[in-house]
């Protein structure tokens, strides 16, 4: 399951962690061949981030959590990159 923690100073070192990205993709497919989890559906910058990397999501988006928020399961299967 890919997870990212994040913080604000991120934006500064912002082109580095997306080059970055890939080859840590790579090499979690190396022992997995299927990764997934979920995202928020009102989280735009991981959206377009996951979306970069190559992963797909499911529709559609499902409730979860104390508060109903509205997530999306994501995926990126080597079998299918």
């Amino acid at each position: 399951m890919p997870w990212l923690l994040g913080t604000n100073r991120l934006p500064r070192i912002a082109k580095t962690f997306v080059a970055q990205c890939p080859k840590y993709v790579e090499r979690m497919h190396e022992q997995y061949p299927l990764l997934t989890n979920v995202v928020s559906v009102e989280n735009a910058v991981a959206r377009r981030w996951l979306a970069h990397l190559g992963f797909r999501f499911h529709e559609p988006a499902f409730r979860f959590g104390r508060h109903g928020e509205l997530y999306q399961r994501f995926y990126r299967d080597i079998r299918n990159v």
